[in-house]
């Protein structure tokens, strides 16, 4: 008797179930909190104590959606300054005001910055970073570890997480597939580019931090986000566990040691500049910015060497130490020691590359980017001598037309594909002859006179590549051979 009762209240659920069922097809909506849905939604979700969450996402998993229907929603966790709602319309996304759906990044110079603090716990293999709140624990690692500040999920939101230093430096990679941890050395570009010049001029902050105080504490002294960096003050925990500064200033870990201590970039509410400091406790909790890979370096084949198309453009050696921007004449004229400068002082001719000394070009410490090396005097004679010698092989390397070189650069064919362009020269301290004349070093001084080193030169008047030799302190492009 009870198997058959049992058996006839499972037909009445069933039954039911279905009946329910029927009504939601045949009245097209469905109430989540409410018994009588709105007459013109089809889904009807209320509540006075929740929200709603669409589908939580990265941009690069958005990206992944195959044929998004147009009116398809999201949160996108990490486009914007603090992630944001998203519609696709159609054609593209679009955020919540119908605007261009935010980015995840903004390219500033050669660079390409994410707009946003790290905020990952996961190392790129998929292993969990440890999240730490225990002062004393904090202060006892040696391995990678995380924390919001003040252990409040609150402040992560907004400002990301903070990483000690050997997180930063894991080798399963803290940084998403495509980016990397900012070293030293690009930040020093970051810095060059916004105008400051080893924290001598005191402008760069301000173009990188958030406008206003909402986030800042007041003043936020000069801040216009310019750059559209738009760095955040979140803080620091120092190595002992205590937390301080949020509000009051931003500290970013860079990819570069120092020995025991770890280099960190730092930002005021009080003052216009960003602050490179070499001193920091690899185990003090500090945010990280990302910068995009750096695609594969264009090259040409000639002959049998393989050839950098662009000019040197770096400011660091390759250990991470800056190499100094000397703008004062007198002070570049009597170097011995590696410098470099942009023509005129003015980041517009960064499409040149940069003008390095010869000591530049020669410090142990290397200038050229692992697997290069600044071509030899030899190797330009194995250039020229591949492109038929000195008389003809100029116009075989210029870039052809008068964008970047003067009138008349007349038969430049670039048929190496070598791409010479007139970066001008700095000698005696004084620039000269930009868009008629490029110049470059080699890496390889003169047996007789050590004061001078070779170098070679093309112009826009003739079909000539020239080869003299000139003072180490002059300022030349720089091109690198594949080792």
């Amino acid at each position: 008797m009870m198997k058959t009762v049992n058996k006839l209240k499972a037909i009445g659920i069933s039954f039911l179930a279905f009946f329910l069922l029927m009504q939601v097809k045949l009245n097209a909506q469905v109430g989540i909190g409410t018994a009588s849905p709105n007459t013109s939604a089809q889904l009807d979700v209320t509540s006075s104590n929740k929200g709603f969450l669409p589908p939580r996402m990265t941009q690069t998993e958005r990206d992944a959606i195959v044929s998004p229907a147009p009116g398809l929603m999201i949160w996108c966790s990490n486009c914007g300054a603090y992630g944001e709602i998203q519609t696709y319309n159609g054609t593209t996304w679009t955020n919540m005001i119908g605007g261009s759906a935010s980015q995840i990044s903004v390219v500033i110079g050669a660079q390409e910055w994410m707009i946003r603090n790290l905020d990952i716990a996961t190392y790129r293999n998929g292993d969990t970073i440890p999240q730490v709140k225990d002062p004393s624990e904090w202060y006892a690692l040696m391995t990678g570890a995380w924390c919001y500040y003040n252990n409040d999920p609150t402040n992560g939101h907004i400002y990301g997480k903070l990483y000690n230093w050997y997180a930063v430096a894991d080798p399963r990679g803290l940084a998403t597939a495509g980016w990397h941890i900012a070293s030293d050395a690009e930040w020093y570009e970051l810095e060059a580019f916004l105008g400051g010049v080893n924290d001598v001029q005191l402008v760069a902050g301000d173009k990188v931090k958030e406008i206003g105080t909402s986030h800042w504490k007041a003043p936020n002294k000069g801040a216009t986000n310019s750059s559209g960096f738009t760095a955040l003050p979140g803080g620091a925990r120092y190595q002992e566990g205590a937390f301080n500064g949020i509000g009051e200033g931003g500290n970013f870990w860079t990819s570069s040691e120092s020995g025991y201590y770890a280099n960190f970039w730092t930002l005021s509410n009080m003052n216009s500049y960003i602050d490179h400091l070499n001193v920091g406790s690899k185990y003090s909790g500090m945010s990280v910015r990302c910068v995009k890979d750096i695609a594969p370096m264009p090259s040409a084949i000639i002959g049998t060497q393989e050839w950098m198309k662009t000019n040197l453009n770096v400011s660091a050696y390759n250990n991470g130490d800056p190499i100094p921007q000397v703008q004062d004449p007198t002070v570049w004229d009597t170097l011995t020691t590696g410098a470099y400068c942009y023509y005129d002082y003015n980041y517009v001719n960064s499409v040149y590359g940069k003008l390095y000394n010869w000591y530049a070009v020669h410090d142990p410490r290397g200038v050229a980017p692992a697997g290069w090396h600044v071509a030899t005097d030899a190797e330009w004679s194995n250039l020229t001598s591949d492109l038929g010698g000195e008389s003809v092989a100029g116009n075989k390397i210029k870039e052809t037309g008068t964008y970047h070189w003067h009138r008349p650069n007349a038969g430049a064919t670039n048929e190496s594909y070598f791409t010479a362009l007139p970066g001008g020269k700095r000698e005696e301290g004084v620039f000269k002859q930009l868009g008629t004349v490029g110049s470059w070093w080699t890496g390889t001084e003169d047996t007789v006179n050590t004061s001078v080193a070779w170098y070679r030169e093309v112009n826009f008047y003739d079909p000539n590549i020239y080869r003299w030799a000139i003072k180490k302190q002059t300022g030349f492009s720089v091109r690198c051979v594949k080792d």
